[in-house]
C-alpha cells in the first residue's frame, strides 16, 4: 500500500536511477559510440544497471515512508489513549459519586459501602483498560454495568438502564473503554439534562458479515441538541479510524420518538 501511494515519485526515482546506471556503465557507453551496431549487449547492461539502482532507491524510499507512517500512527494511537484516560479521570464524576455516597451513608450505610467498593473497582478497571487497545466484550460490559450502577445511586429513578448482549462461544475484542465512553456521554448529555430522566439501553450483536455492532440508545436526550457534534463522539470516530480504518463503522441518529442512538461496528479482532 505505501508503495502504491508514492508511485509518481517512484517513477521519477527509477528514471534517475536508470540514468545513473548508464553513467556508471561508462565503458559500455563508450564502446557504443565507437561501434554502435555491435554493442547492443553493453546498452542492455547499462539499462539493467540503472534499473537495479532505481529499484533499490524505490524500495528504500518506500521503507522510509512506511516507517514514518507507522511511527505517526503509533503516536496518534498514544494520543488517543491518553485522551481516553484523561476523559475518564475527570474529577467531576468522582466528586459527584462521593457526594451521592455521603448522602447515602445516612440512609443506607451498607449500600454506601458497597457502592464505594464499586467505585474503586471501576477506576481500577479503567486504569487497566487504558493500557490496552482492545479488551474482550465481557470486560467492557462489566465496566459499563459498574458505571451505570454508580450513576443509579446519583440519579435514582430518573435513570433506567438495560444491557442486552447475546451470549456466544467466541467473545469479540472491542476498543477499550469506547462503549463506556458512549454510555457516559449519554448520561452527561441526556439523562442529566432531562427533567424527567430516561432510559439507557446498551446492546451488542453480531452482524451478517461477522462483525460486531455495539449500540447505546438514550431516551433522555434533551430537545435542541445537535447530533454528532460532541467532543466525545468526535474522539470516538477518530479512534475507530486509527484502529480499523474502513473496517469500522460509526453512526449517530435521533429517532422519531426522540431517542438518541449511537453505534459503532468493529471486526472483533485483537488490535495493538
Amino acid at each position: 500500500k505505501p508503495v502504491m501511494q508514492f508511485l509518481p515519485l517512484h517513477f521519477l526515482i527509477t528514471f534517475l536511477g536508470l540514468l545513473g546506471g548508464i553513467l556508471i556503465a561508462d565503458e559500455a557507453i563508450v564502446s557504443l559510440y565507437r561501434q554502435p551496431h555491435l554493442n547492443l549487449q553493453g546498452w542492455i547492461q547499462s539499462i539493467a544497471t540503472g534499473s537495479f539502482i532505481g529499484i533499490v532507491f524505490v524500495l528504500f524510499y518506500a521503507y522510509v515512508k512506511t516507517r514514518d507512517a507507522a511511527l505517526l500512527l503509533e503516536k496518534e494511537n498514544l494520543i488517543a489513549r491518553y485522551r481516553t484516560l484523561k476523559d475518564h479521570m475527570q474529577p467531576h464524576f468522582l466528586f459527584n459519586s462521593l457526594n451521592s455516597f455521603s448522602e447515602l451513608i445516612e440512609r443506607d450505610p451498607q449500600r454506601a459501602g458497597v457502592m464505594t467498593e464499586r467505585l474503586s473497582d471501576l477506576y481500577r478497571k479503567i486504569l487497566q483498560g487504558s493500557r490496552l487497545a482492545t479488551v474482550d466484550l465481557r470486560s467492557e460490559l462489566s465496566i459499563v454495568e459498574d458505571y451505570l450502577q454508580l450513576q443509579q445511586v446519583r440519579f435514582g429513578n430518573k435513570l433506567q438502564n438495560t444491557i442486552e448482549s447475546a451470549t456466544e462461544e467466541r467473545t469479540p475484542m472491542v476498543p477499550s473503554l469506547m462503549l463506556q465512553t458512549l454510555v457516559e456521554n449519554a448520561v452527561k448529555h441526556g439523562i442529566a439534562r432531562s427533567p424527567t430522566g430516561g432510559t439507557i439501553t446498551v446492546s451488542t450483536r453480531r452482524t451478517i458479515d461477522n462483525r460486531y455492532r455495539l449500540t447505546v440508545r438514550n431516551s433522555g436526550n434533551p430537545l435542541g441538541s445537535v447530533p454528532g457534534t460532541g467532543v466525545g463522539l468526535e474522539n470516538t470516530r477518530n479512534r475507530l479510524n486509527l484502529m480499523y480504518g474502513t473496517d469500522a463503522g460509526f453512526e449517530y441518529e435521533t429517532t422519531p420518538q426522540g431517542d438518541t442512538v449511537v453505534s459503532f461496528t468493529v471486526t472483533g479482532e485483537t488490535m495493538s
